[in-house]
């Protein structure tokens, strides 16, 4: 079958639809583990929030960086010998990234991300100062 007919019957869409789907349901998956809270949460700000894929795939990559291997620089100071490739933050096998101080700042950050998801389960923020798609247009 001809692409054409494909995209006209509108295989095509569903098949990217469901390749989209399960990418995000990987990254829910990942960053679920990595923030320790139900996958479930993580698929609730995906169907909820705007841009909901895109945000979750954020998420991951934050809590990567600030839960999997992050420093606490301002404990350890500019001194200390810090990782120098990206292997080495990836690993997250280095003395500055497995610190006593860099694990306390892991933890904290663990807490506010899953506080952070948790709210973001609940749908957009509605009410006063709330970002919305008619900011700035309306009556006046």
């Amino acid at each position: 079958m001809p692409l054409t007919s494909a995209v006209r019957g509108g295989r095509f869409l569903s098949f990217v639809l469901m390749i989209s789907a399960a990418r995000c349901d990987d990254e829910v998956t990942r960053l679920a583990e990595i923030i320790k809270v139900d996958p479930e949460l993580g698929r609730a700000v995906a169907r909820r929030q705007p841009d909901g894929p895109a945000l979750v795939k954020g998420l991951r990559q934050l809590a990567e960086q600030a839960v999997v291997s992050g420093i606490d620089y301002a404990s350890l100071g500019l001194g200390w010998s810090h990782p120098t490739s990206r292997l080495e933050y990836r690993e997250a096998t280095h003395p500055s990234i497995t610190n006593s101080a860099s694990r306390a700042r892991q933890d904290a950050s663990r807490a506010k991300l899953a506080d952070l998801v948790q709210a973001l389960a609940q749908g957009p923020a509605k009410g006063k100062g709330a970002a919305s798609s008619g900011e700035g247009g309306g009556e006046g």
